[in-house]
């Protein structure tokens, strides 16, 4: 099984959206966004990225935090409400970026580590299947 492109404009959208104080929003008409729960904490994220971690059709997030905050995996669950997992990933998450390492037909992820505090760069295989 390939892993799904995602059309530019729709990665652009969402990525608009997320990267708002970590506080999910909806388009609500040409001049108003409006939030979408309580969004998700108050923490600095160097980066994220989107992808189907879940297989169930919709974008996932992954927030790579900087400091001691750990970075993480929320699943999109299809009405733009993203459930925190556990557990939390590695420190000093600097960049991400997810494919199928293992060729098992669902998105691995790839942890880029800034700094001797947060450890090794790290690959984390996808398991939610298993």
């Amino acid at each position: 099984m390939r892993s799904r492109a995602i059309p530019m404009k729709r990665q652009l959208l969402a990525a608009s959206c997320l990267a708002l104080a970590l506080s999910l929003l909806t388009f609500a008409n040409a001049s108003l966004f409006a939030p979408l729960g309580d969004g998700y904490g108050s923490t600095t994220t160097f980066q994220f990225v989107l992808g189907d971690l879940d297989g169930d059709g919709d974008l996932d997030a992954v927030f790579t935090n900087q400091g001691i905050a750990r970075s993480r995996v929320l699943l999109n669950d299809g009405m733009g409400i993203f459930d925190d997992t556990d557990p939390k990933l590695t420190t000093q998450g600097h960049g991400a970026d997810l494919g199928d390492l293992d060729s098992d037909g669902d998105l691995d992820l790839f942890i880029l580590v800034y700094g001797m505090g947060g450890g090794p760069n790290v690959v984390w295989r996808n398991m939610i299947d298993e």
